[in-house]
């Protein structure tokens, strides 16, 4: 079930930006991981459980750090509640069956929620939200958003 969803959020992707998935690298992680990638390439994160995708500065809140990079990031959540803090780039969370959280950088933010109560939460003036699918989603701050 779980790869079928998968399967389903890569296909979609694909279909709206197929230049940008054929030059990422995936990455999958097991329950309750943090991913820490020093790499300076587009990549597409598939989380299972209760993750943490950190690619923010060191955070003194967190036990993760990321150095994000300048492009674009992808994070397809799974079942877990899971959370991306972005980098001053554009930012992709595809919300999966858990409450997603995108707590996004300086530039464009995506977050596409399916299941679960899914925050985005930017704090920069290009933000957008794409949030649906089910009540109880939530978008906080930033001065453009479209709920759909």
């Amino acid at each position: 079930m779980k790869n079928q969803i998968i399967d389903k959020k890569l296909n979609n992707i694909s279909d709206r930006d197929s230049n940008l998935v054929n030059r990422i690298a995936s990455y999958e992680l097991l329950e309750n991981d943090v991913l820490f990638k020093f790499i300076y390439d587009p990549r597409l994160v598939f989380l299972v459980d209760n993750d943490v995708f950190n690619q923010a500065e060191n955070r003194a809140e967190r036990s993760s750090s990321w150095e994000g990079s300048e492009r674009k990031d992808v994070l397809i959540s799974g079942e877990g509640d899971n959370h991306l803090n972005g980098d001053p780039s554009q930012n992709f969370l595809i919300g999966g069956e858990g409450n997603d959280r995108l707590s996004g950088g300086d530039g464009h933010d995506f977050l596409l929620g399916e299941n679960g109560n899914d925050v985005l939460g930017d704090y920069m003036e290009a933000s957008i939200g794409i949030l649906g699918q089910d009540a109880g989603d939530d978008f906080m701050d930033g001065e453009m958003a479209t709920i759909v």
